[in-house]
């Protein structure tokens, strides 16, 4: 895909200041402005590669009359509202899975119990070194100390997760700056795509971090546990098959998408960019005037049959 990638959607809900600027700027205005202008920036060097015939050639933009046409402002709306509905279903199959697993927990505790030591930690069982279950429902004391315990296996996971992410952050960052940065050709299709693929990868760390990191606390504080839903497994188990039951949901929410008539006709457009602007570059590395003279230019695209 070129230019714009239909995931690029999700990059709106970043935690990365710099990933929604790079949202703002580069894939806003494309689904805002009016229907004659859609799917084309500005010529500046930080555009994210969509079309802008006037930056084709140098004051030109030959070969205007083959411009690709853009989707409407009706499918532009349609493709939005997909992938709004996709992070709505994202976030309600979350929520439904953490409280799940939360009250398989504590269905454990209503007939077991950790025991704590003098520092306010559970007593370890000696080969998995986790916390050890005790037979016998958990008591108001019992239960009072293991809400302490989570929240501190919480508070510690908040830090590293916190510095984990500010790497992640520092990274991204100092990438997007380069690629604003970068002064490529219009004709460039390679540096485009690099670019394009580039963001897809953050916004994918990005998502692979904050699932990760949600797993890692899911597993610390019940993945040892019995499963009360499914004897002789721990509920590690079910986390890991909740998170990949997740990961299938959004690839498959997002391939329909892609699927869809109105996501077929924005790559349909891509293609058709992609297409137009090699047919550009081709006229212009053949033109062997001296002079820059449009009319000239475009009168040797039409002999040649390449308009």
């Amino acid at each position: 895909m070129f230019g714009f990638n239909l995931n690029a959607m999700a990059l709106g809900a970043s935690q990365v200041g710099a990933m929604k600027d790079y949202f703002d700027i580069n894939v806003i205005p494309q689904f805002y402005q009016p229907a004659s202008l859609q799917g084309f920036v500005s010529t500046d060097a930080s555009s994210n590669g969509m079309l802008d015939p006037n930056s084709i050639v140098p004051g030109l933009g030959f070969g205007a009359d083959n411009l690709p046409q853009p989707p409407s402002n009706e499918d532009t709306m349609n493709i939005m509202q997909q992938y709004f509905n996709l992070q709505g279903q994202q976030q309600s199959y979350m929520n439904n899975f953490t409280t799940d697993m939360n009250s398989r927990k504590e269905q454990v505790f209503e007939t077991n119990h950790y025991e704590f030591s003098a520092d306010g930690k559970p007593v370890l069982d000696e080969t998995s070194g986790k916390p050890k279950l005790y037979e016998g429902a958990e008591n108001y004391v019992q239960k009072f100390q293991r809400a302490n315990w989570e929240m501190s296996v919480q508070k510690e996971l908040e830090t590293k997760h916190q510095g984990e992410f500010s790497a992640f952050e520092s990274t991204a960052q100092e990438t997007l700056a380069g690629l604003q940065n970068q002064n490529s050709s219009v004709f460039d299709l390679e540096a485009l795509n690099n670019r394009n693929s580039t963001i897809e990868g953050l916004q994918k760390q990005e998502t692979d971090l904050a699932l990760m990191q949600k797993q890692e606390y899911m597993e610390a504080i019940c993945g040892h546990l019995p499963d009360p839903q499914n004897p002789g497994q721990t509920m590690s188990t079910a986390i890991t098959s909740g998170f990949n039951e997740y990961n299938t949901m959004v690839e498959q929410g997002q391939q329909n998408i892609a699927n869809s008539t109105t996501g077929q006709s924005y790559q349909n457009y891509f293609a058709s960019v992609q297409n137009f602007i090699t047919n550009q570059q081709t006229i212009w590395q053949a033109y062997n005037g001296q002079q820059f003279d449009p009319a000239a230019m475009k009168n040797f695209a039409k002999l040649n049959r390449m308009i």
